[in-house]
């Protein structure tokens, strides 16, 4: 807020007690810069305001607000260079912003906020608006400064949104799912590989944590000694990391799928032993998350057949032994994927809906889900897309979490994706924009605690598959449109 007296000439140009005040924005909602003029008398008034807005999806609240008036209150209030700012809050969203609050403001140049925060506004309606005054004391010689004012609302649903979403900057959340395809990398090649995953901005990197491999033989004995050499490299590059707990060593599967590495634990004691061993091992470096199998509501992943309440079984006893051995890791349940319902596959919502219903509630801290939307982008709103069902269909995977009092618990998309091949309806410069979109989509979500991109490297260049194709670098190493695209969103967003 830049601050100029006015002549005498130019107050009755504006006419008796009416102070013209220009107002440029310079930032989105909810930090901004204003710059005014004004001479101190009782009751100047503002003639011109700017919005600022937070974009957002269409199905939740959005808020905007219009700066329209600063003034000293009264003559006393200028004596004690207490200045009023006046904004308007619009809600142009589809639904209702409720229990609005202004929760902080942040100034500079020795300004200091003067009322208490935070500060109820109110309910807003779709549509509707509601006014807030907020006051600041500014010393004598301050000629500009700058305020950042966060908000916070929750809409119908029990969504908790604040403004802006996220105090953490997009590659905060951002993280890159591998699998396996670093454990047969050279330390030369896995150097490199970390040190351009860092230059694009990740800070996370999700990889499979074996248990065929860690146990081959028998429940006695660990050999940790393949991802010992992939934390400690990863954390080098100041990566968190959040492996995933997958696949049964022969001695441990059901008799029915016994020569399948994805066949589901004959006993989720055994399995949970290994989790409870895998956070002792691994909290000294600094692991702290942990995703409980991959995709069990699909049977290539969970054989012989997907099944919601022995999978619940599973996180239960894994949930007891990891908190057992690190109480302050966070378990995520295994991310599901977007799948419909089929003979061998379970739908994301129903498979969930059917966790709560086994008592799977209390046995995670956050739900892990695969929002996959090709060919669609992520904020193309589609029955059938993953991204879609996470919380812009109903029901959704937030709506079932906050209809079972999860609410206060967060999403981890755990994979997401577009391959840029292996089908005709998919391209290089459609990865491109789905990747773009869904950061900027992220941004908007408070309730998204991380995002794993599928995957930095293709498997391979075979035209047959789409699984070949979803890296970020091709094959032969050259890197694909969506590397840019990510670096940028990620570093600029």
């Amino acid at each position: 807020m830049k601050i100029h007296k006015i002549t005498s000439n130019a107050l009755k140009r504006a006419g008796a007690g009416v102070i013209f005040f220009a107002l440029f924005v310079s930032f989105a909602l909810p930090t901004y810069s204003v710059q005014a003029s004004y001479e101190p008398q009782p009751d100047p008034i503002l003639t011109t305001g700017a919005a600022i807005s937070q974009p957002v999806q269409n199905s939740q609240p959005d808020l905007v607000i219009t700066s329209t008036r600063a003034f000293w209150y009264s003559y006393v209030d200028y004596q004690s260079r207490r200045l009023d700012v006046t904004s308007t809050i619009v809600n142009s969203g589809a639904i209702e912003a409720v229990n609005v609050q202004l929760t902080g403001s942040v100034t500079d140049s020795g300004v200091e906020l003067f009322s208490m925060l935070p500060m109820a506004i109110g309910n807003i309606n779709a549509g509707g608006s509601a006014s807030v005054t907020v006051k600041y004391r500014v010393p004598f010689g301050v000629s500009s400064f700058r305020r950042s004012t966060t908000a916070s609302a929750v809409d119908i649903f029990g969504n908790h949104y604040t403004y802006p979403a996220s105090a953490q900057q997009p590659g905060e959340k951002a993280g890159m799912s591998v699998g396996d395809n670093l454990s047969s990398l050279s330390n030369q090649e896995l150097e490199s590989s970390l040190a351009d995953m860092e230059s694009l901005g990740i800070t996370w990197l999700r990889f499979d944590l074996a248990w065929d491999l860690v146990q081959p033989n028998d429940a006695a004995h660990f050999d940790w000694s393949r991802y010992d050499r992939i934390v400690i490299a990863a954390g080098n590059h100041n990566m968190k990391l959040m492996p995933i707990l997958v696949f049964t060593p022969r001695w441990a599967r059901q008799q029915s799928c016994i020569n399948n590495f994805q066949c589901a634990p004959a006993d989720p004691a055994k399995f949970a032993a290994f989790a409870k061993e895998a956070a002792t091992h691994y909290a000294p470096m600094g692991i702290k998350s942990w995703e409980i199998w991959n995709e069990p509501n699909i049977d290539a992943f969970w054989l012989p057949s997907p099944n919601a309440a022995a999978y619940t079984q599973l996180l239960r006893a894994s949930y007891a032994g990891i908190k057992q051995a690190d109480p302050q890791a966070t378990v995520i349940s295994g991310g599901l994927s977007p799948a419909e319902n089929t003979g061998t596959r379970i739908a994301p919502r129903d498979f969930l809906t059917a966790m709560y219903q086994n008592g799977g509630g209390g046995y995670f801290d956050a739900v892990g889900y695969h929002p996959y939307s090709y060919p669609a982008l992520p904020g193309n709103i589609q029955s059938w897309s993953g991204w879609s069902q996470m919380n812009d269909l109903n029901p959704s995977i937030r709506s079932i979490m906050i209809a079972n009092g999860d609410s206060s618990k967060s999403v981890w998309v755990t994979e997401v994706g577009t391959p840029s091949g292996g089908r005709s309806d998919v391209s290089e410069s459609l990865q491109a924009q789905s990747y773009r979109d869904a950061v900027q989509q992220m941004s908007n979500k408070p309730w998204m605690a991380a995002m794993f991109f599928h995957t930095y490297k293709d498997l391979s260049s075979d035209p047959g598959t789409v699984e070949s194709f979803f890296g970020l670098i091709r094959h032969d190493g050259t890197r694909k449109p969506a590397y840019y695209e990510l670096k940028d969103v990620l570093q600029t967003q």
